[in-house]
C-alpha cells in the first residue's frame, strides 16, 4: 500500500466509473488505481483499514448482505459506519454468495436485487455497483449481466485479470487480483504489463489467469 500511494494515484470506484460511463477513460491514466475487497470479512476492518488509513489510500468493501452483523469473521455496522468515515466505500456483492450461473433466473435477480436494496437501508445510501460471486468467466453470463442492470446497479466487477479500458463493458469490468506474492511481482502486475495485449495473448494459450 505505501507503494501504491506513492507511484498511483488512488481513486475511488465512483470516479472510475464516472469516467467510463463519459468520455471512456479519457481522463483515466495508467497511473491510477482502484482498490477493491470482496465478502467483508472482519480483518479488512483490523487490518487492511488501518494500513490504507496511514496510507491515506481509499477503497470499496462488496458485502455480502445476510452476512453483515452474522459473525465475529464477518463487519459489524459499527465497524462499517467507522470505516465510511475513514472514507471507505461499500457495493454490493449478492445477499448469500450464491454461484449467479449455477441457479435459476429468478433466484439469481433477487440475489442481485435483495443485496441492493438490504444495504441500501443498512448504510441509508445508494448502492451503485456489484462484484459476481466468484467473478470469473464461468460463474456470470449475458443474463446475468442484465439482471444486474435491471436491478439497478451502474456497473459491475469480475476477478478476470484485467485492466480496464474503453473496450470493456461497463457490467464485466476486470480486476488484477493481488495475493500473497513478492514485490517484484507485485510491481509486475500494478503497472498492467501482465495484461497487455501481448502477454495477456500468451497467457490465454498458456491458460494463466
Amino acid at each position: 500500500m505505501a507503494y501504491l500511494s506513492t507511484h498511483f494515484k488512488n481513486i475511488s470506484l465512483n470516479e472510475l466509473v464516472e469516467n467510463f460511463q463519459t468520455d471512456k477513460l479519457s481522463g483515466i491514466a495508467h497511473d491510477k488505481t482502484a482498490i477493491t475487497f470482496d465478502d467483508g470479512y472482519q480483518d479488512n476492518f483490523l487490518n487492511a483499514c488501518p494500513i490504507l488509513k496511514n496510507n491515506q489510500l481509499t477503497a470499496t468493501i462488496f458485502l455480502i448482505s445476510n452476512l453483515v452483523n452474522s459473525s465475529k469473521a464477518m463487519l459489524n455496522i459499527d465497524e462499517i459506519t467507522t470505516m465510511q468515515k475513514d472514507g471507505i466505500d461499500f457495493e454490493s456483492h449478492t445477499v448469500t454468495h450464491k454461484i449467479l450461473s449455477e441457479i435459476t433466473p429468478d433466484l439469481a435477480a433477487k440475489e442481485l436485487l435483495n443485496s441492493k436494496i438490504q444495504l441500501e437501508n443498512l448504510l441509508n445510501r445508494k448502492i451503485r455497483y456489484l462484484a459476481y460471486p466468484k467473478g470469473k468467466k464461468q460463474h456470470y453470463h449475458q443474463q446475468i449481466k442484465s439482471r444486474a442492470a435491471q436491478a439497478g446497479y451502474s456497473a459491475a466487477f469480475t476477478t478476470e485479470n484485467e485492466s480496464i479500458n474503453s473496450q470493456r463493458d461497463i457490467f464485466e469490468l476486470g480486476r488484477i487480483g493481488i495475493r500473497n506474492c513478492s514485490m517484484f511481482v507485485f510491481k509486475t502486475r500494478v503497472s498492467g504489463l501482465f495484461e497487455s495485449p501481448s502477454i495477456a495473448f500468451i497467457r490465454k494459450i498458456l491458460k494463466i489467469t
